[in-house]
């Protein structure tokens, strides 16, 4: 008897968005003739998918979240091939801070980006947190922003007026942008006709 081998998998590592469903057609081949297959999933942590007789893999990661483990078998009854697997279900960034519309020429601006995310691990890798990353893609020169997302800004007599800000949150596989306004007002000064 030849064993049967699983011909055509999904990748041992695969990406999804929270929500979204995976769906995969595999393929068999076994060199016995005539021999019955049959297809089974071991959901691990991947409760509700399963396997059709054909081989088509069905599931929802609605409700779920991080690394889901999962094998397929593929089996003639005598032999069988295992492949393992783990979906990463991302949930994407949300930012919740609102950030100021205005600040005064001479002020310092410390506005903290405030990002939420489901995710507790990192891709593939349970031992490591889930990290948000922080970057400036479009800003006045003196403006920055740390790690841990907050924006420092003392604006200079360049600034004055309006000044777009365009900031990227990312989980490594989700951005999100946070776009704003910041307008620079200057101290009014008052003159006296003598």
């Amino acid at each position: 008897n030849f064993p049967p081998i699983i011909s055509y998998r999904p990748a041992e590592q695969e990406i999804l968005i929270e929500n979204e469903e995976f769906i995969f057609k595999c393929k068999s081949f076994d060199m016995n003739i005539n021999d019955r297959l049959f297809w089974a999933i071991d959901t691990l942590s991947m409760h509700g998918a399963t396997i059709s007789e054909a081989g088509e893999i069905l599931w929802s990661s609605t409700n779920f979240i991080d690394n889901i483990e999962y094998q397929i078998l593929l089996s003639d009854s005598i032999n069988t091939d295992i492949m393992k697997g783990t979906v990463y279900v991302n949930s994407v960034p949300k930012i919740i801070s609102s950030p100021p519309e205005y600040i005064q020429l001479g002020d310092t601006l410390l506005y903290h980006v405030v990002a939420t995310d489901k995710n507790k691990v990192a891709p593939f890798q349970n031992q490591k947190s889930n990290i948000l990353y922080y970057n400036i893609l479009s800003a006045p020169e003196n403006l920055s922003i740390n790690d841990t997302g907050l924006v420092s800004f003392i604006p200079n007599e360049n600034n004055l007026g309006e000044n777009f800000i365009h900031i990227i949150v990312s989980d490594s596989i989700a951005n999100v942008n946070h776009d704003f306004n910041l307008i620079v007002n200057d101290v009014p000064s008052i003159t006296s006709v003598d």
